[in-house]
C-alpha cells in the first residue's frame, strides 16, 4: 500500500516530526481488527455472521 502524493502531504503538514512508515503487518493488523470490530458489532444486534 502506498501513499499517494496528496496523503504525503497532508501527512507531512499534520505529522510534521514524524517518521512515516508502512509496513505490511500492521495494514494487516489494523484490517483484521477493523473485520472484527464489524463482527463484534453485529453479534451484539443478533446477526449471524462466520
Amino acid at each position: 500500500m502506498l501513499f499517494t502524493l496528496n496523503e504525503k502531504r497532508i501527512a507531512k503538514k499534520c505529522f510534521s516530526g514524524a517518521v512515516q512508515e508502512i509496513d505490511r503487518f500492521h495494514i494487516q493488523k489494523l484490517a483484521i481488527e477493523a473485520v472484527q470490530e464489524i463482527r463484534d458489532q453485529a453479534q451484539k444486534l443478533g446477526g449471524n455472521i462466520k
